[in-house]
């Protein structure tokens, strides 16, 4: 929702200022028009400000902070336009995998939740990281299912030597290496994966780990079938 409005700065002058709200709340994450309850201009030099919002899903307050961009004309009055900065309180969410999952790597699940709340607490530099570890621990994890006689050895394999051994399935393979390659490519000095990062990462490491669940579910429906058979 957009507001033209006049706030208060430090200085005690009012500022005309238009911006956008947010369209989801920080604190429940649900898809909002939020309320509208004070605003002020933290600072006129470095063009700072910030508005007071309660959401319209959960009654949360929260604030979301501004920087102005430019200057528009509405009716006689010139307006500082402005682009949001960041909405906080933040509530950390939690991605939501199946028992299947949750019971082959406990780990990964574990790891991949870290890395997903540095993510959202602005952490860019790390969070990559905190992925490619959690994608460490579901290729092994799932590895040690498919050859449990192997389990010594794949614990000090190296990644990439653990997906080209024991994934068979070429697409299954190739989301697994695109998935630790992008990872590893978060820890270097310069990123060497100049058209791809951590968005692409994650749809690959969720892609891989649906792959993986569908495989863990046809095993299900094999053992399924197979009690029918012998009762």
């Amino acid at each position: 929702m957009q507001y033209f409005k006049k706030f208060y700065s430090n200085k005690g002058d009012e500022i005309p200022v238009c911006f956008n709200t947010t369209s989801s709340c920080p604190r429940c994450h649900s898809a909002i028009e939020p309320v509208l309850l004070w605003g002020y201009v933290n600072d006129i030099k470095k063009g700072l400000f910030s508005v007071f919002l309660q959401c319209n899903a959960c009654n949360n307050t929260f604030i979301s902070s501004y920087e102005f961009t430019g200057i528009i004309e509405e009716g006689y009055t010139k307006y500082r336009t402005s682009s949001l900065t960041r909405s906080e309180p933040i509530s950390i969410e939690k991605k939501s995998f199946s028992d299947d999952i949750n019971e082959l790597s406990p780990d990964f699940v574990r790891v991949y939740n870290q890395a997903f709340a540095a993510e959202q607490n602005e952490l860019n530099d790390i969070c990559g990281m905190g992925y490619r570890k959690a994608v460490e621990f579901l290729v092994k994890d799932y590895s040690n299912k498919i050859s449990p006689e192997d389990k010594d050895t794949i614990k000090s394999k190296p990644l990439s030597d653990c997906i080209n051994t024991y994934f068979d399935n070429k697409k299954l393979k190739s989301l697994a290496l695109a998935s630790a390659w992008l990872g590893n490519d978060q820890t270097h000095y310069e990123q060497r994966i100049s058209d791809a990062g951590i968005k692409e990462m994650k749809a690959f490491i969720m892609a891989l780990v649906n792959f993986i669940d569908s495989d863990l579910q046809a095993d299900n429906a094999a053992k399924l079938i197979n009690s029918k058979k012998s009762a």
